[in-house]
Formats: structure tokens, C-alpha cells, sequence
């Protein structure tokens, strides 16, 4: 386990986190700009758990088949043409 250094800022603290955590955070998708901190009672520990997951577009796109034929409602899609100042 890594050890995380906590300084003070006004009534608050301010948690330095080890650059390898971070790494390994990041590589798992965990989003540490944006994150929900709180203590624990039970396991007397802070938690940090991240408030959304970080998508990046090859992962997205792995998951698509771009051979996959068009549903109904995605060819009555684009068989209605612009329906607004767009062009085609």
C-alpha cells in the first residue's frame, strides 16, 4: 500500500497521491478529477470512489460492428433527409 502525504489548506486538507496509484488508477478507467471522498466509520478508512467512468473512444469503438446492418428506425432516419438548415 502507498502512502498518500495530506497537507493543510485554510479548514481543509489537501492529499498528495504517489504518481504509481495515480498510474494504476488511470489505466483502470478511474476518474480522479472527479471524485466522492468520505470516511468510513465501520473501517475507520477515507474512501475515494470516482464519481464517473473515464470512456475513451477506441474502447467505444472496439465495441461496435461496423458491419452491422441498419435497424429500422436508423434507415427511416436517414431516408428523411435535413430537417432543419443542415446540409447533406
Amino acid at each position: 500500500m502507498a502512502v498518500a502525504h495530506l497537507r493543510r489548506s485554510g479548514g481543509s486538507r489537501i492529499m498528495t497521491m504517489p504518481a504509481s496509484v495515480v498510474e494504476r488508477a488511470e489505466k483502470s478507467g478511474f476518474m480522479l478529477d472527479s471524485v466522492d471522498v468520505d470516511f468510513d466509520e465501520l473501517s475507520k478508512r477515507i474512501v475515494i470512489v470516482s464519481i464517473k467512468p473515464r470512456y475513451k473512444l477506441e474502447d467505444l469503438l472496439a465495441q461496435c460492428d461496423p458491419d452491422a446492418p441498419l435497424t429500422a428506425e436508423e434507415e427511416a432516419w436517414f431516408a428523411d433527409g435535413p430537417m432543419g438548415s443542415e446540409e447533406i
